[in-house]
């Protein structure tokens, strides 16, 4: 695994995260209450995560620029 292979696992997190506050949010709908706090904890996690991974490309990457050819302002 290299720096370069950091966005790909940043969209997974991301990804894993939605799917456990949909978790969250159906597990209160049926009044599951300590899987939603599991599911919360857990989504909460993966979230922490993230923000490490987020964080640790920026420093290693730097910033992404993008190309100004693809935006014509009028």
């Amino acid at each position: 695994m290299t720096a370069h292979d950091l966005p790909a696992i940043n969209a997974a997190l991301n990804f894993f995260a939605f799917v456990l506050l949909i978790s969250g949010y159906v597990l209160i709908k049926k009044g599951r209450r300590e899987a939603h706090r599991k599911a919360m904890l857990a989504a909460t996690g993966v979230s922490i995560v993230f923000l490490g991974c987020y964080v640790a490309r920026n420093i290693l990457l730097g910033d992404r620029k993008f190309p100004d050819h693809w935006i014509k302002p009028y």
